[in-house]
């Protein structure tokens, strides 16, 4: 007998009567063909003949996997609404009472689990039954010292309520209160509602004082707010009940506090709502998900209620709320992109631990990571949500490696800042989205780069979201970038790793020397800015030699290795015959590069002047002595330009018996756009030529 003919005639025999007979035959089944519909079934029987203890124990022993039917809490409400009529719970007011509120969750439970109609008015009825027996069959009304609607207002705000937030099979109401009438309407999920929604009903019956400068505000309101669809509406455990509890409180506020609560206002819970969240907090928000109509009820009486939407939030949030704005707060924690179904475990959008002196850090978002994850979610693109972060965490760690991250990073993280320096700690998107919730800030940058950082972070032919750009087309062709398989965002589809880390930072790198180049202003020689300019093309400005170590050093700790070793050296001390300030040109240049050295490559350097007129002459003795003691010490040795006051530019270029120069290179040659790009392309990096 297969289990549908089984699960037919043990049916048989319950319309029968016979239930000892489903016992006996499925206690008989062979414990391979016994699974969770037959444990319920042996359930249903236990309760059908009477032994509501052993249906408790069966249907216990399928919580884990069955609490989310209607069948298994009907079925467990059932067996605890009979079992306390035990004699043992006659002498124990206390223990039927306890049994008695487990089956008016269990009920409760059901209600909101989409049961069938008949089931529905069952558990309407039990619930009633329990109430009447826990709390008495009070009337809720003024003469019992809580405030509620008259009938038909009461009427007329349940039909809103059914009208534009759906039909509520369950009900949590107040029987007895000393001050207002909180009942919360459950609204469970559908098809178009991926959430519960609970919804107050009596906030609204009394009549908040709202400040005359504050008169926008309304008098009398109802809160609501959404769950996830897997939220255990009805259970008693404070896990899962702490929204009920919290909308009740909220409810209270007004009337027994003397105050008002609106749009905006935060109120702190002073303790987590629950073990398992940080969530301690809330905000009250202007509904985004109902429509105009929606969101206020005129009632019979004249009076107009309007609907608010509760958000809970961090104790940073709040804080930080009161320190700006409410405004600001819901901009940070991502505007209309908030999804404001509850979440436990949501990123803060505020760091934890936020000082109210911090107000000011909010103004140097640089880049959040919730838009490009909003991307990746109303696109539905098959990646990573740490993707999100990629291009972000990148731009810290590069950051980070070259020094140029702020002192308070260092100090408050200094594991992580070692890490990245020491290789051990690469991959910085967890990191941002724990720490800094998913946002890039400027204020992690050094005060003296920070300018850098938000003028490159900037959209434009060289800003730094279009070298993620160029990257993600460089990786997977134009053709396919233009294609509908990455709906316009092919940067979300690079794969994390060092490869695109390497190819990132030296975009990076060339934008940081770009900067560097057209920023800043130095005392210079006005030969050497001729001779400079000469050479590489007015665009570009000279740089004094600590400024050109500088970039030399960001050059040769770039990754793949690849770099020549390039540096431009002031001749114009060479050119008067003083070589030992030539030569303290030529250490001051290379001493900053002493933490980076880079392998040097000969063939790639002659090739880079193949054609040029090679001058016999050897390269000035300071100059070869110099750099073989930074060869001698770093295996490196630099290819130099220098410059001097007749404006004869040198190129000195190592090979294996020393350095040897090549003078006058062909003007209109050092001129063109070609020679630059020759250079970028020897140079791996792209950078050599600029300086």
């Amino acid at each position: 007998m297969n289990k549908e003919e089984f699960l037919k005639r043990i049916a048989w025999w319950g319309e029968k009567g016979e239930y000892q007979k489903i016992i006996d035959a499925i206690l008989a089944l062979p414990e391979e063909s016994v699974d969770d519909d037959i444990m319920v079934q042996l359930a249903t029987a236990y309760n059908s003949a009477g032994d509501f203890k052993k249906a408790i124990a069966v249907l216990e022993g399928l919580r884990a996997r069955q609490e989310n039917s209607w069948r298994w809490q009907y079925c467990l409400g059932y067996a605890l609404v009979h079992a306390a009529d035990d004699e043992e719970c006659d002498s124990d007011s206390a223990l039927r009472e306890t049994i008695l509120e487990r089956a008016r969750t269990c009920f409760s439970r059901c209600m909101v689990l989409d049961p069938p109609e008949d089931c529905l008015e069952d558990c309407d009825e039990y619930i009633q039954t329990i109430e009447d027996e826990l709390f008495g069959d009070e009337e809720c009304d003024e003469d019992n010292g809580g405030v509620f609607y008259d009938d038909d207002d009461a009427d007329a705000l349940e039909e809103h309520i059914r009208e534009h937030f759906g039909c509520f099979p369950s009900v949590y109401r107040e029987f007895s209160a000393p001050d207002i009438y909180i009942d919360i309407c459950v609204i469970p999920p559908s098809e178009s509602r991926r959430y519960y929604t609970l919804v107050t009903l009596g906030m609204g019956s009394h009549e908040m004082d709202i400040p005359q400068q504050y008169a926008d505000q309304p008098a009398r309101i109802e809160l609501f707010m959404r769950l996830p669809a897997e939220w255990k509406v009805g259970e008693s455990t404070e896990e899962w009940n702490w929204p009920l509890i919290l909308l009740k409180n909220l409810g209270r506020l007004p009337m027994n506090c003397d105050t008002w609560l609106g749009r905006f206002h935060t109120v702190d819970n002073r303790e987590t709502f629950a073990d398992n969240t940080r969530l301690s907090a809330t905000l009250i928000l202007e509904p985004d998900c109902l429509s105009e109509q929606a969101r206020s009820c005129t009632l019979p009486s004249g009076d107009t209620v309007e609907f608010l939407e509760v958000v809970p939030l961090y104790r940073e949030e709040m804080q930080f709320k009161v320190d700006a704005s409410g405004e600001e707060l819901l901009n940070r924690l991502g505007g209309k992109a908030f999804d404001r179904i509850v979440d436990i475990d949501r990123p803060s959008a505020v760091p934890q631990d936020y000082e109210p002196e911090q107000a000011g850090f909010w103004d140097s978002i640089l880049d959040k990571g919730s838009a490009h994850a909003a991307a990746i979610r109303d696109k539905n693109l098959p990646v990573d949500k740490l993707n999100a972060l990629s291009h972000m965490a990148i731009f810290l760690r590069w950051c980070i490696e070259n020094d140029l991250c702020s002192e308070d990073l260092t100090e408050r993280f200094p594991e992580v800042v070692d890490g990245v320096k020491n290789g051990t700690q690469t991959d910085l998107r967890d990191f941002l989205r724990r720490r800094y919730d998913s946002a890039l800030f400027s204020t992690l940058i050094a005060d003296d780069y920070r300018d850098f950082a938000e003028s490159y972070y900037t959209f434009g032919s060289e800003g730094y979201p279009h070298d993620v750009d160029e990257c993600a087309e460089e990786y997977f062709g134009k053709e396919l970038c233009d294609g509908p398989q990455f709906k316009d965002e092919p940067y979300l589809f690079m794969p994390f790793g060092e490869a695109y880390y390497t190819k990132l930072a030296a975009k990076i790198t060339r934008a940081y020397v770009r900067y560097e180049l057209r920023t800043n202003e130095f005392s210079r020689s006005r030969y050497f800015d001729q001779a400079s300019q000469r050479f590489f093309g007015a665009e570009f400005a000279a740089i004094d030699s600590e400024t050109a170590a500088k970039i030399y050093a960001l050059l040769c700790a770039q990754k793949d290795r690849q770099t020549v070793p390039f540096l431009i050296v002031d001749g114009t001390d060479a050119a008067f015959g003083d070589m030992r300030g030539f030569a303290e040109n030529i250490d001051n240049a290379l001493a900053c590069a002493a933490e980076y050295p880079a392998p040097s490559f000969e063939a790639a350097a002659e090739a880079l002047t193949a054609g040029f007129t090679r001058d016999p002459e050897p390269a000035p003795q300071e100059l070869c002595d110099a750099c073989a003691r930074y060869a001698a010490k770093y295996g490196a040795r630099p290819l130099v330009l220098c410059s001097d006051p007749a404006f004869v530019t040198r190129i000195y270029i190592p090979c294996a018996n020393g350095y040897y120069s090549v003078s006058k290179p062909p003007a209109e040659l050092l001129r063109s756009t070609a020679f630059r790009e020759l250079l970028l392309s020897r140079l791996s990096t792209g950078i050599g030529v600029y300086f």
